[in-house]
């Protein structure tokens, strides 16, 4: 009876800690498997490879990835909101009694309010893109037309627009309108030490302050103090104002990445990284430029050669590079492919890597020591037949140490 109740006990225990089994990224951009088991403002507790404890300080996590479905598509009720500061919430629009500001219910709890100063854009429809503001303030309307002036009001049923250099503003219903952009500039975030940028699994990106890990079912809880104004949900169908606690509560199951807020270091994707093209681009006369996909991978076709604008204080970078081959292509074509990709930073080579249709996925963990980073894709002997790469998760680390 003992033995079965140690084992059921063991069971239990596992079954427990598996939910939060995660990828570590730390500084050297190595990815490694742990489990986490505790988190305070002064670290994260780890279970290592090699199944020993580790207690690891914030500054050598850049990035915990949780075992979980990738975010799913929000509903089509729902819309997305990105704030100023890099915050993005996924909820309900809900009236508001402030027409300089918008309403969304995030859970059944809580509503966040946002000033039309603090945010960047604003999909209604959760299934669009946002569209360009420039100097101005863009609407996209269901139309597909974009307009562009300035966003002076935000109610329940309309925006008031001021469109160009009009004196007054018309209002748009808000059934008319996909998705609104507003021309404020990205702002740092208000931080302190501890904080965490957090990624749920419906894609909202928050910020939480003094965040802890309390035990339980489903790998436990995320507790800590969100940066957000919230406000009680009961009323919010009315307009009505009732502070909440800033206090939240994400269930483990629901957190897809944890991220240490660090003003010394960070990842840059490398998408994101300013580039060109400094040579070829072109597969037997036909324009086959370098692409980035939604997912922020990178594809390319050899010959060519892109340049990327470093960041001051890009210390490394790391990428996985692979044949991107259609599956309709014949086996009889396929072995005419194969390419070879070249890393070049201030005109030198620092790797070099030989793709086939036969070689699997590669990863390159390189040393940044400054100038210019060039990446190359130099055709093999079959000459560019078929030479399509992809490059994912592609980052930076940068630092201002």
């Amino acid at each position: 009876m003992k033995m079965l109740i140690t084992a059921l006990c063991s069971l239990l225990l596992s079954t427990q800690t598996l939910a939060n089994n995660a990828v570590l990224l730390g500084p050297d951009l190595e990815p490694r498997t742990v489990r986490l088991q505790a988190m305070t403002p002064g670290g994260f507790e780890v279970i290592d490879e090699q199944g020993e404890p580790r207690l690891l300080k914030p500054d050598e996590v850049l990035r915990l990835t949780l075992t979980r479905p990738r975010p799913s598509t929000p509903e089509a009720q729902q819309s997305v909101l990105t704030l100023r500061d890099g915050q993005v919430l996924v909820g309900e629009l809900v009236p508001s009694n402030d027409d300089e500001a918008v309403r969304l219910k995030i859970d059944q709890d809580r509503v966040v309010q946002v000033s039309l100063d603090e945010m960047r854009w604003l999909a209604i429809d959760a299934k669009r893109s946002a569209p360009e503001a420039g100097e101005d303030d863009a609407l996209l309307l269901a139309t597909g037309e974009v307009l562009l002036g300035f966003v002076e009001t935000f109610t329940q049923d309309a925006v008031g627009f001021i469109v160009g250099d009009a004196a007054d503003a018309i209002e748009i219903p808000l059934d008319r309108i996909e998705a609104l952009t507003i021309a404020n500039k990205p702002e740092a975030p208000k931080v302190e030490p501890g904080s965490l940028r957090v990624t749920t699994t419906d894609g909202s990106k928050l910020l939480i302050n003094r965040a802890t890990l309390t035990p339980g079912e489903e790998g436990g809880e995320l507790v800590g103090e969100s940066t957000l104004p919230m406000l009680s949900s009961r009323g919010a169908d009315e307009g009505v104002s009732t502070q909440a606690s800033s206090r939240l509560t994400l269930p483990m199951d629901r957190v897809l990445t944890i991220e240490p807020v660090s003003t010394d270091t960070s990842l840059t994707p490398l998408a994101k990284v300013g580039w060109e093209v400094s040579a070829g681009g072109e597969v037997f006369g036909v324009a086959m430029p370098p692409r980035v996909m939604p997912d922020g991978s990178i594809r390319l076709h050899a010959p060519v050669q892109v340049s990327f604008d470093l960041p001051e204080g890009a210390r490394r970078l790391a990428f996985t590079v692979a044949m991107q081959l259609d599956d309709s292509i014949p086996a009889s074509r396929r072995k005419m492919a194969g390419c070879e990709v070249v890393v070049y930073v201030g005109g030198e080579a620092i790797a070099r890597h030989t793709l086939t249709p036969e070689s699997g996925p590669k990863r390159l963990n390189l040393p940044l020591t400054g100038g210019e980073l060039r990446l190359a894709l130099e055709p093999g002997v079959n000459g560019p037949v078929l030479d399509r790469v992809a490059i994912t998760g592609a980052e930076l680390l940068v630092s201002k140490r």
